[in-house]
């Protein structure tokens, strides 16, 4: 049987007896929301917008569009992107969401592309899977300068 907590929010940030913000004197920080800044593998440049979190517990939500990629290093290395606002729980390989991507050449096709959070960084790794064949990671030899990327994501902390 779940747990059913009615009340009206507040705009000190409450929900009936239920602390929703960082207050010393009733509780931990359960509800926070702001921006982060992704940082691109390789010294790889995007403009980025949308780059906002919203953390419930121990539960994050990210978002980010990484538009105009340009790949500095000319390299095949995986795509990856660091940064993120908290750390993710450690042990535990995450799929943490999609991605949508804007002329990026992926080889066999476009199919889903996903979001795949490991526990070495952590680091986030987008993977296609192109035709039903196996998941690839995209890489930086798929970008093709000015490519564009969205990403929305939920993870679990520590």
């Amino acid at each position: 049987m779940g747990m059913f907590v009615s009340g009206s929010a507040t705009s000190t940030g409450s929900f009936g007896n239920i602390a929703l913000a960082a207050d010393t004197s009733t509780g931990p920080n359960f509800y926070e929301e702001g921006t982060w800044t992704p940082v691109l593998s390789e010294s790889g440049t995007a403009t980025i917008t949308g780059n906002k979190y919203i953390k419930i517990g121990s539960t994050v939500q990210i978002w980010a569009a990484l538009g105009n990629i340009q790949d500095v290093s000319a390299n095949s290395n995986d795509f990856t992107i660091t940064g993120f606002p908290f750390a993710s729980e450690i042990g535990s390989r995450q799929v943490i969401g999609n991605a949508m991507t804007n002329y990026i050449e992926l080889e066999g096709g476009r199919g889903s592309q996903i979001l795949y959070m490991s526990t070495s960084g952590p680091k986030l790794y987008i993977y296609n899977n192109d035709t039903g064949d196996d998941f690839h990671a995209i890489t930086w030899a798929d970008i093709v300068n000015n490519d564009d990327i969205d990403i929305h994501g939920t993870y679990h902390l520590l």
